[in-house]
């Protein structure tokens, strides 16, 4: 007695992770609109980068983020290499569309801090008028 069974620590395990990932969740929702600006600015990737990946790795799909397709694309060896011709032209397409879908979260997180903004100010000029 006194000794945890596997399924005990399986049990903890999960226990543990659901609590990590509701910290982290409750975390991530009270962060600044220029927090969640710049993580996002930090995902903004690069052809030549995924070029290289795919060239030397295979590892594009990895790095745009798309763990599935890149599981699926290693087990397949590229779709028998044909998957792999045709990310060869069509890579830098995935790449702006990645990075199209990034810029406009940022513009959101822009405009919501500009009517923030111009709300503050325009509070700050009535309570100056006496209004």
């Amino acid at each position: 007695m006194g000794r945890f069974g596997v399924t005990e620590i399986i049990v903890l395990i999960i226990i543990a992770g659901i609590i990590y990932f509701a910290i982290k969740q409750k975390t991530n929702n009270t962060n600044t609109g220029a927090v969640n600006k710049h993580y996002l600015q930090s995902q903004i990737k690069s052809s030549g980068t995924a070029y290289l990946l795919w060239f030397f790795f295979g590892f594009h799909y990895a790095y745009l983020g798309k763990w599935g397709l890149q599981l699926l694309y290693w087990i397949t060896f590229g779709g028998f290499f044909i998957w792999a011709i045709i990310d060869l032209f069509t890579l830098s397409g995935r790449v702006a569309n990645h990075n199209a879908l990034i810029f406009q979260q940022i513009d959101e997180i822009e405009k919501r801090d500009r009517d923030a903004e111009q709300t503050r100010n325009l509070a700050m000029i009535l309570a100056a008028k006496g209004n």
